[in-house]
């Protein structure tokens, strides 16, 4: 290391590595020595940043080394995006933790470079465990963390940056694929198929939630007496973690139409099949599909492993839960439905600037969804949607007023007894 004369004290230059370092007391008093770029005003800045934080008792311990691991540097990194409420920060760094850190974990920050990033890219796509838009978001992850590391002066430059760009997956790599009608309805009427799960696949599909919007939804979003058809509030996901599209101070909270069919189904559920399944009926307060081990919020992993179970049960391709939000963005627009209107509903407006002053009236929101048509007739399982809204409370009057005509016995409903009031579904 050589010591420059033009240099402040506490400031010094390594010629080997070609870069300033910083040495100062921190608020214990622990001497520390910090990397610091190759320029010099930005070292010097940097110091005297040091010694103001040291002075307030304000700063953190760092280790700012090229020699740091990128699982050390990964830890820092969660630590810092819980703190500033990235909402995803636990989900990123469990997916770095299982797909990233046997392969890179190991390794000195200093010593990854964009060469190292391609051969990650191209062994996880290799292994075929994930598919290319989640590689994709472990490679954002990685540039993730070494934008930390350059802030901090441990690298200068991120190396995911200098990664060709030909050598990693397309942005929508993987994506894309819609469930057929045939195939969307069976995943909610295939009587094999737990009731719960065909409830949550019900929401999906006459309203395109997706699938973390979904399982957070609450009872008390619901309003079936608002007119011309009842509302569901979306404005949070999961376990009320915020949406996807909310920004600090704007949750971009939405109001959905519920389609006659699904407020069959809603009814259906919170009369009686919502105790049969968990043991008790619903409150206000409880998530309108809760997991039935905690009565907590499905998570993302739950709800995509229970699918893809059910697609292969029923002999469907397992398209992902997404696919029956396409299906119904797909279906609403075939049949006529806006795509501006639509958007509203399923989306955050992102059109002409003008769609920020734009407030559809519900009334057209309304008719978006009513363009999803359902023909019981022409359903693909035998005694499918019918056996499905019609289980246990169909033959009788709901608390709420008579929302079940009396009908006929539908196949696959059979009662507990002879002499039974109440009816089973044959699973």
């Amino acid at each position: 290391m050589v010591a420059r004369k033009s240099l402040p004290k506490g400031v010094t230059y390594d010629a080997g590595a070609g870069r300033y370092r910083v040495q100062y007391k921190d608020a214990r008093g622990k001497w520390r020595v910090e990397h610091a770029g190759t320029n010099k005003q930005a070292a010097v800045r940097l110091l005297a940043r040091r010694k103001r934080e040291a002075a307030k008792g304000s700063q953190v311990a760092r280790d700012a080394s090229p020699r740091t691991h990128l699982d050390t540097y990964a830890k820092r990194w969660n630590a810092r995006q819980k703190r500033i409420g990235k909402r995803n920060a636990d989900r990123e760094y469990a997916s770095y933790r299982r797909h990233v850190s046997p392969l890179l974990g190991s390794t000195a920050v200093g010593e990854i470079k964009a060469l190292d990033v391609l051969e990650l890219s191209e062994t996880l796509i290799a292994r075929g465990e994930i598919s290319p838009k989640s590689v994709r978001n472990c490679i954002g992850i990685v540039s993730s963390i070494f934008r930390l590391a350059v802030l901090e002066g441990a690298v200068e430059v991120n190396p995911v940056s200098q990664t060709p760009r030909d050598g990693l997956p397309a942005s929508g790599a993987g994506g894309g694929q819609t469930y057929t009608r045939s195939e969307a309805l069976a995943l909610l009427t295939d009587p094999r198929i737990g009731w719960d799960r065909r409830v949550l696949y019900a929401l999906q599909f006459f309203t395109g939630m997706r699938i973390g919007e979904t399982c957070g939804r609450r009872w008390r979003d619901w309003s079936p007496d608002a007119k011309p058809l009842g509302s569901l509030r979306v404005h949070t996901q999961y376990d009320d973690q915020p949406l996807k599209t909310a920004k600090s101070g704007d949750s971009k909270e939405r109001m959905v139409p519920v389609h006659p069919e699904l407020e069959k189904v809603l009814w259906c559920w919170q009369g009686e099949g919502f105790e049969a399944v968990y043991g008790r009926p619903p409150g206000p307060d409880d998530f309108i599909v809760p997991d039935p081990r905690n009565m907590a919020a499905r998570t993302q992993s739950q709800a995509t492993k229970a699918h893809k179970r059910d697609a292969e049960l029923i002999g469907v391709p397992n398209k992902g839960s997404h696919a029956l939000r396409r299906f119904m963005i797909s279906a609403a627009r075939s049949s006529g439905a806006r795509s501006d209107v639509l958007e509203q509903i399923t989306h955050n407006a992102r059109g002409a600037i003008i769609d920020v002053y734009t407030a559809w009236e519900w009334p057209a929101l309304c008719e978006a969804v009513s363009c999803l048509k359902v023909d019981p007739e022409r359903l693909p399982c035998r005694g499918g949607f019918m056996t499905f809204l019609m289980t246990y409370a169909f033959l009788r009057t709901l608390t709420r007023g008579n929302h079940c005509a009396c009908l006929v016995e539908a196949v696959g409903i059979e009662p507990t007894s002879e002499n039974g009031p109440e009816w089973r579904l044959r699973v």
